[in-house]
């Protein structure tokens, strides 16, 4: 069997960025300690606000963004798609067994999307939410470029996906293209073993705050839970989201000054943030959307030795067991918020050993190795099972 080479068509920003960059960055990781080649063609992304260089390398991998050309002027914009052409043969290697990777192939990615098929690239998608179901805000532009996406399913050589829900829905739509769940990954950052909970005990939501995320349901449940609390504790928010949004969150807690919003962190902020805390909480609401994805946050939150609140969405209860290695509510319950943080602040050793046992949720189905090789293994399966 040939050797690989992935190339990453991406409109995300890299090698920082949200959480689809961490996601496809400890991919990466696991290429580069396997000295496979990759590459990321950043397409259309007209603001990068993590301030990445226009090229680079991360380790093997190359990365370019050059979508600040579409927003120049019209001459950009032909330059623009002279690069995305040109790197599509830069990137290819003759030698190897090429594999595009796309999220979505958008109407203005087709061109590409041709090419790169009489090229000799083989398809693969790598699916993380269902931008069709109930509960997304995503435009109708968008939505035809997932319906575009989903003609050229039956033609993949290999689809990922972050959840069963997911699985199943692809296995209705091209029931011969082979499927794989790649769960996310991330590295264990716990420095030591906590003993205590701090003074006050620091509860944390980190994210984004569309309606999906539910955070409106938990800050309700933490202000009722405050009405009654005899322990000192506060809850910090940090993140972005759309304006509606935020001034939501922001009526909310303009009268609590237990809730302190510190807006949007930086990737060493946000790590040093979610260690110091001691409740981390997921608070996904029960949308159609919601359960056809898994939060990357989760994953984080369980690496770092803490304990996690998390509601019961989507894949979540495959993963973790309540009062074990999490502590489950139901989503968009109120009660529910007011009860788990009565619990976890009055059971603290309890609460502290349940973010213990969390790490080996990490060490078992969130393990950057164990999900490079989930991943290379797949593409080799897809590989052996189709003729090149």
């Amino acid at each position: 069997m040939k050797e690989f080479n992935f190339v990453f068509w991406n409109g995300i920003a890299f090698p920082k960025g949200y959480a689809m960059t961490k996601r496809r960055k400890y991919i990466v990781d696991h290429l580069n300690n396997k000295n496979i080649t990759s590459a990321f063609i950043q397409t259309r992304s007209e603001i990068d606000i993590f301030d990445n260089p226009k090229s680079g390398t991360y380790g093997l991998a190359k990365y370019v963004n050059h979508s600040y050309l579409f927003y120049e002027s019209f001459f950009g914009k032909i330059k623009f798609v002279i690069e995305l052409f040109r790197y599509l043969n830069l990137f290819f290697d003759k030698n190897k067994l090429n594999i595009l990777i796309f999220t979505t192939v958008n109407l203005e990615d087709l061109p590409f999307y041709y090419y790169a098929k009489l090229k000799g690239y083989k398809i693969v998608f790598e699916i993380v939410e269902n931008n069709m179901a109930k509960g997304t805000r995503i435009s109708m532009y968008g939505k035809a470029s997932t319906r575009l996406s989903r003609k050229f399913y039956k033609s993949a050589f290999g689809i990922f996906v972050i959840s069963t829900k997911l699985k199943e829905l692809i296995n209705e739509i091209a029931p011969n293209t082979p499927v794989c769940i790649l769960p996310n990954s991330a590295p264990i950052t716990a420095k030591s073993e906590k003993t205590n909970f701090s003074n006050p005990i620091r509860i944390l939501y980190a994210g984004t705050f569309a309606a999906k995320d539910g955070v409106e349901f938990f800050v309700k449940g933490y202000i009722q839970f405050l009405k009654n609390a005899s322990v000192n504790t506060e809850l910090i928010l940090t993140g972005k989201g759309y304006k509606g949004d935020m001034d939501t969150i922001f009526k909310l807690i303009e009268n609590c000054p237990n809730i302190k919003y510190q807006g949007f962190l930086s990737d060493e902020e946000l790590e040093e943030i979610i260690l110091k805390s001691d409740i981390l909480t997921m608070t996904r609401c029960n949308s159609q959307f919601a359960n056809f994805g898994f939060p990357f946050k989760l994953s984080e939150y369980l690496a770092s030795g803490n304990t996690v609140l998390a509601t019961k969405v989507g894949d979540v209860e495959s993963y973790l067991d309540h009062k074990k290695n999490a502590y489950l509510i139901e989503p968009e319950n109120i009660d529910d918020v007011e009860e788990a943080l009565n619990f976890l602040v009055s059971n603290e050793k309890e609460a502290i050993e349940i973010g213990r046992n969390g790490l080996k949720v990490v060490e078992e189905y969130f393990d950057v190795t164990k999900n490079g090789s989930l991943f290379v293994n797949f593409m080799k399966k897809c590989a052996t099972n189709k003729k090149e």
